[in-house]
């Protein structure tokens, strides 16, 4: 059995919502109920989603029926097909830190596609002239054990 720690890079969320940062977010995370009506075939799909507020301080409800609801930072996002068909939609809220694991899972495998929106990376491709990137922190988001 083998056990370790995956490291989310933690970056900013108004630096997220300025670069227009783009993820796919699991269909999963859209719930049942009154979080969202998606079928079982379109639970297991991943949407494109785009960043387009950032809020310090917003209020999400506690895990279960009576937990306490929690402050966290969040971001506000849309789901690109759900702008097409609905272009006054208000998107979703989702906590900051949930944000980063759903970026860090959609670009994981294929890093090139992220430097758009890194800051220096993006000034560079704008032809402007790319600085070392500002240090951003990581968290410990999750244990995997992996059975032989």
């Amino acid at each position: 059995m083998e056990r370790y720690i995956e490291l989310v890079k933690q970056y900013p969320g108004q630096e997220q919502v300025d670069l227009a940062v783009e993820i796919e977010v699991p269909g999963s995370w859209f719930g049942v109920g009154s979080m969202g009506s998606l079928t079982t075939t379109e639970r297991r799909e991943k949407y494109n989603a785009q960043a387009v507020e950032y809020s310090e301080v917003r209020e999400f409800p506690g895990a279960s029926r009576g937990a306490r609801k929690t402050k966290e930072k969040a971001i506000r996002f849309i789901c690109l097909a759900d702008a097409a068909d609905e272009p006054n939609s208000d998107g979703y809220w989702m906590k900051l830190s949930q944000w980063n694991r759903y970026r860090n899972d959609t670009f994981k495998d294929q890093r090139d596609d992220e430097l758009p929106f890194i800051p220096a990376q993006a000034l560079a491709a704008e032809g402007g002239v790319a600085v070392k990137a500002p240090h951003h922190q990581y968290t410990r988001l999750r244990w995997r054990v992996v059975s032989p």
